[in-house]
Protein backbone atom coordinates (compact mmCIF):
# COMPACT_ATOMS: atom_id res chain seq x y z
CA UNK A 1 0.00 0.00 0.00
CA UNK A 2 2.69 2.58 0.85
CA UNK A 3 4.25 2.08 -2.60
CA UNK A 4 0.94 2.80 -4.34
CA UNK A 5 0.51 6.01 -2.34
CA UNK A 6 4.09 7.05 -3.09
CA UNK A 7 3.45 6.40 -6.79
CA UNK A 8 0.51 8.82 -6.69
CA UNK A 9 -2.41 6.39 -6.61
CA UNK A 10 -5.44 7.71 -4.74
CA UNK A 11 -7.95 4.89 -5.28
CA UNK A 12 -7.88 1.08 -5.29
CA UNK A 13 -10.73 -1.18 -6.36
CA UNK A 14 -9.52 -4.73 -5.91
CA UNK A 15 -11.36 -5.79 -2.75
CA UNK A 16 -14.28 -8.17 -3.38
CA UNK A 17 -16.34 -8.44 -0.17
CA UNK A 18 -17.44 -11.98 0.81
CA UNK A 19 -14.86 -13.58 -1.53
CA UNK A 20 -11.70 -15.47 -0.63
CA UNK A 21 -9.16 -16.24 -3.34
CA UNK A 22 -6.87 -18.12 -0.90
CA UNK A 23 -7.50 -21.38 -2.79
CA UNK A 24 -5.74 -19.75 -5.74
CA UNK A 25 -2.97 -18.24 -3.58
CA UNK A 26 -4.83 -14.92 -3.52
CA UNK A 27 -6.24 -12.63 -0.86
CA UNK A 28 -9.12 -13.22 1.53
CA UNK A 29 -11.66 -10.39 1.42
CA UNK A 30 -14.34 -12.01 3.58
CA UNK A 31 -15.35 -9.43 6.17
CA UNK A 32 -14.43 -6.37 4.10
CA UNK A 33 -16.89 -3.43 4.07
CA UNK A 34 -19.34 -3.13 1.18
CA UNK A 35 -18.96 0.67 1.18
CA UNK A 36 -15.97 2.85 0.31
CA UNK A 37 -13.33 3.13 3.03
CA UNK A 38 -9.78 4.28 3.69
CA UNK A 39 -7.19 1.50 3.54
CA UNK A 40 -4.70 0.88 6.31
CA UNK A 41 -1.58 2.77 5.15
CA UNK A 42 0.64 -0.14 6.19
CA UNK A 43 -1.43 -2.53 4.08
CA UNK A 44 -1.61 -5.11 6.87
CA UNK A 45 -5.21 -6.14 6.21
CA UNK A 46 -7.15 -4.81 3.24
CA UNK A 47 -10.41 -5.75 5.00
CA UNK A 48 -9.88 -3.29 7.85
CA UNK A 49 -10.50 0.45 7.39
CA UNK A 50 -7.58 2.72 8.20
CA UNK A 51 -7.28 6.38 9.03
CA UNK A 52 -8.50 8.98 6.51
CA UNK A 53 -6.02 10.49 4.12
CA UNK A 54 -4.30 7.48 2.60
CA UNK A 55 -5.52 5.26 -0.21
CA UNK A 56 -9.26 4.99 -0.80
CA UNK A 57 -10.85 1.59 -1.45
CA UNK A 58 -13.99 1.32 -3.56
CA UNK A 59 -14.87 -2.39 -3.21
CA UNK A 60 -16.27 -4.25 -6.17
CA UNK A 61 -20.01 -4.73 -5.73
CA UNK A 62 -20.55 -8.18 -4.28
CA UNK A 63 -23.28 -9.29 -1.92
CA UNK A 64 -26.17 -11.67 -1.43
CA UNK A 65 -29.64 -11.69 -2.92
CA UNK A 66 -31.17 -11.63 0.58
CA UNK A 67 -30.38 -9.94 3.85
CA UNK A 68 -28.84 -9.90 6.36
CA UNK A 69 -25.42 -10.46 4.81
CA UNK A 70 -23.59 -11.44 8.01
CA UNK A 71 -24.96 -14.91 8.66
CA UNK A 72 -25.39 -15.62 4.95
CA UNK A 73 -21.68 -14.98 4.45
CA UNK A 74 -20.84 -17.32 7.33
CA UNK A 75 -23.14 -20.01 5.91
CA UNK A 76 -21.69 -19.57 2.42
CA UNK A 77 -18.15 -20.01 3.77
CA UNK A 78 -19.00 -22.93 6.03
CA UNK A 79 -20.58 -24.92 3.20
CA UNK A 80 -17.47 -24.53 1.07
CA UNK A 81 -14.83 -25.54 3.65
CA UNK A 82 -13.71 -28.78 5.16
CA UNK A 83 -15.84 -31.90 4.98
CA UNK A 84 -18.96 -29.96 3.93
CA UNK A 85 -17.22 -28.83 0.73
CA UNK A 86 -17.47 -32.42 -0.58
CA UNK A 87 -21.27 -32.27 -0.42
CA UNK A 88 -23.47 -30.29 -2.84
CA UNK A 89 -24.80 -28.14 0.01
CA UNK A 90 -23.22 -24.91 -1.21
CA UNK A 91 -24.95 -25.13 -4.58
CA UNK A 92 -28.23 -26.06 -2.94
CA UNK A 93 -28.03 -23.10 -0.53
CA UNK A 94 -27.32 -20.82 -3.47
CA UNK A 95 -30.21 -22.15 -5.59
CA UNK A 96 -32.61 -21.84 -2.65
CA UNK A 97 -31.50 -18.25 -2.08
CA UNK A 98 -30.20 -18.97 1.42
CA UNK A 99 -26.65 -17.96 0.53
CA UNK A 100 -26.74 -16.77 -3.09
CA UNK A 101 -23.56 -14.68 -3.42
CA UNK A 102 -23.47 -12.41 -6.45
CA UNK A 103 -20.58 -10.45 -7.93
CA UNK A 104 -22.13 -7.64 -9.97
CA UNK A 105 -20.66 -8.59 -13.34
CA UNK A 106 -22.67 -9.34 -16.49
CA UNK A 107 -20.04 -11.92 -17.41
CA UNK A 108 -20.80 -14.01 -14.33
CA UNK A 109 -24.36 -13.38 -13.23
CA UNK A 110 -27.93 -13.09 -14.47
CA UNK A 111 -29.55 -9.68 -14.65
CA UNK A 112 -32.12 -10.61 -12.00
CA UNK A 113 -29.42 -11.73 -9.54
CA UNK A 114 -27.33 -8.57 -10.13
CA UNK A 115 -30.36 -6.38 -9.46
CA UNK A 116 -31.40 -8.32 -6.35
CA UNK A 117 -27.87 -8.18 -4.90
CA UNK A 118 -27.56 -4.47 -5.77
CA UNK A 119 -30.77 -3.59 -3.96
CA UNK A 120 -29.58 -5.55 -0.91
CA UNK A 121 -26.12 -3.90 -1.07
CA UNK A 122 -27.71 -0.46 -0.84
CA UNK A 123 -29.83 -1.65 2.08
CA UNK A 124 -26.67 -2.96 3.77
CA UNK A 125 -24.97 0.45 3.55
CA UNK A 126 -23.23 0.62 0.17
CA UNK A 127 -23.43 4.15 -1.21
CA UNK A 128 -22.19 3.25 -4.69
CA UNK A 129 -22.63 0.28 -7.01
CA UNK A 130 -20.03 -0.92 -9.46
CA UNK A 131 -20.80 -3.08 -12.47
CA UNK A 132 -17.66 -4.44 -14.09
CA UNK A 133 -16.41 -6.78 -16.80
CA UNK A 134 -13.11 -7.65 -18.48
CA UNK A 135 -12.27 -5.31 -21.36
CA UNK A 136 -11.29 -8.23 -23.70
CA UNK A 137 -14.93 -9.32 -23.54
CA UNK A 138 -15.80 -6.38 -25.78
CA UNK A 139 -14.14 -8.26 -28.66
CA UNK A 140 -15.62 -11.72 -29.38
CA UNK A 141 -13.13 -14.53 -28.92
CA UNK A 142 -10.72 -12.70 -26.61
CA UNK A 143 -12.29 -13.92 -23.36
CA UNK A 144 -14.09 -17.09 -22.27
CA UNK A 145 -17.14 -14.96 -21.42
CA UNK A 146 -17.74 -13.65 -24.96
CA UNK A 147 -17.05 -16.24 -27.63
CA UNK A 148 -19.03 -14.70 -30.49
CA UNK A 149 -21.10 -11.68 -31.56
CA UNK A 150 -24.25 -13.09 -29.94
CA UNK A 151 -22.47 -13.35 -26.58
CA UNK A 152 -21.34 -9.74 -26.91
CA UNK A 153 -24.89 -8.59 -27.63
CA UNK A 154 -26.06 -10.44 -24.52
CA UNK A 155 -23.33 -8.71 -22.50
CA UNK A 156 -24.43 -5.28 -23.79
CA UNK A 157 -28.10 -6.10 -23.13
CA UNK A 158 -27.30 -7.13 -19.54
CA UNK A 159 -25.35 -3.89 -18.95
CA UNK A 160 -28.21 -1.77 -20.32
CA UNK A 161 -30.77 -3.80 -18.39
CA UNK A 162 -28.77 -3.37 -15.19
CA UNK A 163 -28.60 0.41 -15.48
CA UNK A 164 -32.30 0.59 -16.30
CA UNK A 165 -33.18 -1.81 -13.45
CA UNK A 166 -31.13 0.02 -10.81
CA UNK A 167 -32.71 3.32 -11.84
CA UNK A 168 -36.05 1.94 -10.62
CA UNK A 169 -34.88 1.84 -7.00
CA UNK A 170 -31.91 4.25 -6.83
CA UNK A 171 -30.74 7.49 -8.37
CA UNK A 172 -28.09 6.64 -10.96
CA UNK A 173 -25.20 9.08 -11.37
CA UNK A 174 -22.53 7.62 -13.69
CA UNK A 175 -18.99 7.98 -12.33
CA UNK A 176 -15.57 6.47 -12.77
CA UNK A 177 -14.12 4.45 -9.90
CA UNK A 178 -11.91 7.40 -8.92
CA UNK A 179 -14.75 9.91 -9.11
CA UNK A 180 -17.02 7.75 -6.95
CA UNK A 181 -14.35 6.99 -4.32
CA UNK A 182 -13.25 10.61 -4.05
CA UNK A 183 -16.86 11.81 -3.78
CA UNK A 184 -17.64 9.31 -1.03
CA UNK A 185 -14.35 9.88 0.81
CA UNK A 186 -13.33 13.51 0.31
CA UNK A 187 -9.80 14.56 1.20
CA UNK A 188 -9.93 15.37 4.94
CA UNK A 189 -7.42 18.19 4.41
CA UNK A 190 -9.81 19.90 1.98
CA UNK A 191 -12.60 20.09 4.57
CA UNK A 192 -15.34 19.55 1.99
CA UNK A 193 -18.58 17.62 2.15
CA UNK A 194 -19.08 14.43 0.09
CA UNK A 195 -20.46 14.96 -3.41
CA UNK A 196 -23.21 12.89 -5.02
CA UNK A 197 -22.60 9.15 -5.08
CA UNK A 198 -22.79 6.97 -8.16
CA UNK A 199 -26.00 5.36 -6.93
CA UNK A 200 -27.99 6.24 -3.85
Amino acid sequence: MPLLVEAGFRVDSSVVPFVSWTGDAGADYVGAPVDAYWLDPAGRDLRRPGRPGGLRELPLSCGFTRRPFGWRSRLHGALRRGALARLPLGGMASRLGLARRVIVSPELETLDDMLAASRRLLEEGARALQIFWHSPSLVPGLSPFVRDAADRERLFANIAGYVEGVSRFAEVVPATVSEAAEALLPDPAAGCEPAASAAR
